[in-house]
């Protein structure tokens, strides 16, 4: 009997401990929101309001960040507009003519895998990024970022 109630304890014990160890899943997107920061980037959780003002033709926003920068060099009359660059394969072509010369652009862009949207601010420039890779791709967010900044 004593050896039972030792063993239950012990599970106990390492159930609890093992419950609050972040996933690996939660350490790699630490690792990467870290060397975000590193690199000037701020790192924006979505919430409904935002998906809704923003995102309209998202149905699911779980799992999405926006990685910003607000710390570039930007012009002074530059209004807020926002890029869908995923699932741009599928439209008509001549949907792509009704593009103006921006999204001309953007579309023609190498980007990372995993951006949903660009986002460009009156003070800076967004990503909205599903956190795939590990932290080598915040290298490739960083250039794009100043990439589209210098663009626009």
């Amino acid at each position: 009997m004593g050896i039972v109630i030792a063993i239950f304890i012990t599970l106990v014990v390492a159930g609890s401990i093992l419950w609050v160890k972040p996933s690996r899943r939660d350490v790699r997107i630490a690792d990467i929101r870290r060397k975000a920061m590193l690199h000037g980037m701020r790192v924006r959780l979505l919430d409904e309001k935002l998906v809704r003002s923003m995102f309209p033709w998202l149905s699911d926003h779980r799992g999405l960040s926006i990685y910003e920068s607000h710390n570039l060099d930007v012009p002074v009359d530059r209004e807020m507009r926002v890029f869908r660059v995923n699932g741009l394969e599928d439209l008509h072509e001549l949907d792509r003519l009704n593009f103006d010369e921006l999204e001309r652009k953007i579309s023609s862009y190498d980007m990372p895998d995993g951006i949903e949207a660009i986002v460009v601010y009156p003070t800076g420039v967004g990503l909205l990024w599903n956190e795939q890779g590990d932290e080598s791709a915040v290298d490739a967010l960083s250039e794009l970022l100043q990439l589209v900044n210098r663009e626009y």
